[in-house]
């Protein structure tokens, strides 16, 4: 065979795999580089919820999205059920949660902001949410703080930190998996017990015709929690990576424009 011929093969085997690895390692890159995150597809106005094209929204969603776009990542989110999520990050099926508070039995399959243990408002939060008692506008019930007058049956989203402590009182406890909206309805509609939820979807279903005038809060806060963007144990990301994003996640919140632009949204 002509050594031409030989050399035109042997540069063409070579062409071949070199092509080949530059597609698997932009692939492999690129991979890197996408994140799928899990949220919450309760009604948790303005927090995370669902939109009307079925894709997860919320003040939490567009933080966390924004922060790992400014750093290169291409970012999915699943919203499901609340536990579907928690399970989805413990079976390593999604990359992370936005948002959750902090719980010891969730930092076994998640990782937290280290300050997220100790600090009752934690620098890496994506936010810092309330929890308030609402009731039957019928109703002659102000929350005080002793949970144990909480009117019955204490309606909360199944799964949500915030049901430990209810938990500690003697109240019956009814946790919804159908989420924060069916329990407003039910109270509109029944005017008895009370329902659980944050000022900001109070706020929000007080504009809205099917429930004005049917509720009322004195909006006295049960607790008040630091929610966090968290990873999956099995996320493939490293410590810098995750406290890289966290970071971006802080500066982000703290930025008055940005933040601005957000509540302009939300909260018209």
């Amino acid at each position: 065979m002509p050594i031409y011929k030989a050399s035109g093969k042997v540069a063409f085997l070579l062409f071949a795999i070199i092509s080949t690895l530059t597609i698997i390692s932009s692939q492999a890159i690129a991979a890197q580089n996408d994140i799928t995150f899990c949220s919450d597809n309760n009604y948790w106005y303005p927090f995370t919820y669902v939109n009307d094209d079925g894709e997860a929204a919320g003040v939490h969603v567009d933080i966390v999205k924004q922060a790992a776009r400014n750093l290169g990542y291409n970012v999915e989110f699943k919203p499901m059920l609340w536990q579907d999520c928690l399970d989805s990050a413990r079976g390593n099926l999604v990359h992370g949660v936005v948002t959750a508070s902090y719980k010891q039995e969730r930092a076994q399959y998640m990782n937290y902001p280290v300050d997220a243990v100790t600090a009752k408002r934690s620098a890496s939060r994506v936010a810092q949410v309330e929890y308030i008692v609402v009731v039957s506008s019928d109703s002659n019930y102000d929350f005080k703080g002793d949970l144990n007058t909480l009117p019955e049956p204490v309606r909360v989203a199944k799964g949500y930190s915030i049901v430990s402590t209810l938990r500690e009182s003697n109240r019956k406890i009814y946790e919804s998996k159908t989420g924060e909206l069916r329990n407003i309805e039910k109270l509109a509609k029944l005017k008895s017990g009370s329902v659980i939820t944050t000022p900001e979807v109070y706020h929000h279903l007080q504009k809205d015709p099917n429930f004005k005038g049917l509720l009322k809060s004195n909006l006295f806060p049960i607790s008040s929690k630091s929610y966090h963007l968290t990873f999956a144990k099995g996320a493939p990301f490293d410590a810098s990576q995750e406290n890289a994003i966290w970071d971006e996640v802080a500066r982000l919140r703290d930025d008055p424009k940005f933040m601005g632009a957000l509540t302009e949204k939300y909260l018209r």
